[in-house]
C-alpha cells in the first residue's frame, strides 16, 4: 500500500507564523505517489472528496486537531493509512 500522505498550512497568517490561522485556507499534500489518486476529509474521516493538484482549500471557519485528513489510493487500488493534520486550524478569510 502507498504511504500515507503530509498535511502543513500553505501560510499561518495570524498573530504568529505557529498559531494555526490562516486567512487563505489553504493546506498543501505532499508525499503523493505518481499516478495515485486523492482524497481528503475535513470532518475526521466521515466525508471522502476528490483531491486534485497538490492542496487543499478549506473553507471559513474551525478545524479540530486531525479532523483534516488526507488518503490515496494507488494504480494497483491499495489505500494509504490516513494522513492527518496535527494542530487545529481557523480559516479566517
Amino acid at each position: 500500500a502507498p504511504t500515507a500522505p503530509w498535511l502543513a498550512l500553505a501560510a499561518d497568517t495570524g498573530s504568529s507564523d505557529s498559531d494555526g490561522v490562516t486567512s487563505t485556507g489553504e493546506i498543501n499534500v505532499t508525499g503523493l505517489e505518481t499516478g495515485a489518486a486523492w482524497e481528503y476529509s475535513t470532518d475526521a474521516g466521515q466525508n471522502w472528496h476528490s483531491g486534485t493538484g497538490t492542496n487543499v482549500v478549506l473553507a471559513e471557519g474551525d478545524y479540530a486537531s486531525r479532523a483534516v485528513q488526507v488518503r490515496q489510493t494507488d494504480a494497483a487500488g491499495n489505500v494509504s493509512t490516513v494522513g492527518t493534520l496535527s494542530g487545529a486550524v481557523k480559516v479566517d478569510v
